[in-house]
């Protein structure tokens, strides 16, 4: 049987949400390293271009440490993928008639281009989602960066003492 319920928030999230009652946090949380703005691992040129599009504001507002790299790599190849199938299917139908042999209609199906599109969309949803890159996953959370200064690049969310 697996867990029931939502899954607990991080405590960094949680923090700036306002939620600072102990009884609510994990004192025993790890609290990862934030990632930095080059990549720790090697990417393709297509990859890189996602990266440099998306991580120096995930690293500006600590939603993307060194743990995070592999889910983050999975989003980038989603989206990879979720561009491509989008390029193969601009300005075409998204329907096929399969035909039967004397040539009248068997059935239309949808192009495989189009579900796989669909599906990338779905889980790329979820990731932003997890890393707060959706404007309703944004509303939960309330940035504070030490009193309105500038954050420390080394701990943008002050959660270190």
């Amino acid at each position: 049987m697996g867990l029931r319920g939502k899954p607990p928030k991080p405590r960094a999230i949680r923090e700036l949400e306002g939620i600072s009652k102990p009884y609510q946090m994990n004192p025993a949380e790890p609290r990862p390293r934030l990632c930095g703005v080059e990549p720790p691992v090697p990417l393709t040129p297509q990859q890189r271009l996602v990266w440099d599009a998306l991580a120096p504001e995930m690293v500006r507002i600590g939603t993307l440490t060194l743990i995070d790299i592999p889910a983050f790599i999975r989003y980038i190849d989603l989206t990879l993928e979720y561009n491509e199938m989008q390029r193969q299917i601009a300005g075409r139908n998204y329907f096929f008639i399969l035909r039967h042999e004397d040539g009248t209609p068997k059935y239309i199906s949808v192009l495989p281009q189009v579900t796989i599109r669909d599906r990338a969309l779905v889980n790329l949803l979820k990731l932003e989602a997890q890393f707060g890159m959706t404007p309703s996953s944004r509303t939960r959370v309330i940035a504070i960066l030490n009193g309105g200064e500038e954050a420390d690049p080394d701990d943008p969310l002050g959660l270190r003492d």
